[in-house]
C-alpha cells in the first residue's frame, strides 16, 4: 500500500512516498481504508523533529474511512463501519491503524472530507467553550478569524439568541474589524452543547 513517510528529520524534502506492508492491527485496533486525512501542524512537528517519532514514520494523526480489519477484544465496530478519529496511527497512507477506544463512528450523510477534518478542531472549540470558560446567557462570544482550523467549527453556546459572526460582532460594537486577512465566518448557534 502507498504511505506518506519520513526516514529522518528535517523539511518537507524529506518526505516521501512509498509502498508498505498492510498494517496488522493490534489487540483493541481497528484498521482503516483511508478516505481522508486531515492536515495538522503536528506533523510539520513530528517532521523536523520537534516532536520525536520512531523513525521511519508514517505521517498523519486525524482521518475518516472504513474498518477494513479488527483487532482483539474489539467491540462496538465492525468490518465496513464508518470511523473517524483525531489519534490515527499513520493516517496519510491508503490504510492505516487507530484504537477502537479513539474512534467514533461517522453518521450517514457526513463526508469522510468533514469527519476527518472535524475530530480536533471540534474538540478544540468544545473544550474552549466548556471547560476553559464556560459559556452561559450572559456571556458574549467572541471567535476571532484566524487562520487555524477552529475558527471554521461551529459550536453551541448554551443560550445565545441566533448566529453570531466575528464580522457582526465588531458591527455590533461600533469597531472596525482588525487586519485585512481571511473573511471566514464563525458561527455560534443557540442550542446546548456542554
Amino acid at each position: 500500500m502507498l504511505a506518506i513517510r519520513i526516514h529522518e528529520n528535517g523539511g518537507v524534502e524529506k518526505i516521501r512516498a512509498e509502498d508498505v506492508a498492510l498494517p496488522e492491527p493490534g489487540p483493541g485496533d481497528l484498521r482503516i481504508k483511508v478516505e481522508a486525512a486531515g492536515l495538522n501542524f503536528i506533523d510539520t512537528y513530528k517532521r523536523s523533529g520537534l516532536y520525536a517519532v520512531k523513525l521511519p514514520h508514517t505521517l498523519g494523526q486525524e482521518a475518516a474511512g472504513v474498518v477494513t480489519a479488527l483487532g482483539a477484544g474489539v467491540t462496538g465496530f465492525r468490518v465496513g463501519d464508518r470511523v473517524a478519529s483525531a489519534a490515527v496511527n499513520g493516517g496519510y497512507a491508503q490504510e492505516a491503524l487507530v484504537s477502537a477506544a479513539q474512534a467514533v463512528a461517522v453518521p450517514a450523510g457526513v463526508s469522510a472530507q468533514l469527519a476527518a477534518a472535524v475530530m480536533l478542531q471540534g474538540m478544540t472549540a468544545h473544550y474552549l467553550a466548556c471547560d476553559t470558560f464556560p459559556l452561559n446567557p450572559v456571556t458574549t462570544p467572541w471567535c476571532t478569524p484566524a487562520p487555524a482550523g477552529s475558527d471554521c467549527c461551529s459550536f453551541k453556546s448554551q443560550e445565545n439568541a441566533g448566529p453570531v459572526s466575528s464580522r457582526r460582532w465588531y458591527r455590533r460594537q461600533g469597531e472596525t474589524r482588525p487586519g485585512r486577512g481571511r473573511r471566514r465566518r464563525v458561527r455560534l448557534y443557540a442550542g446546548k452543547l456542554c
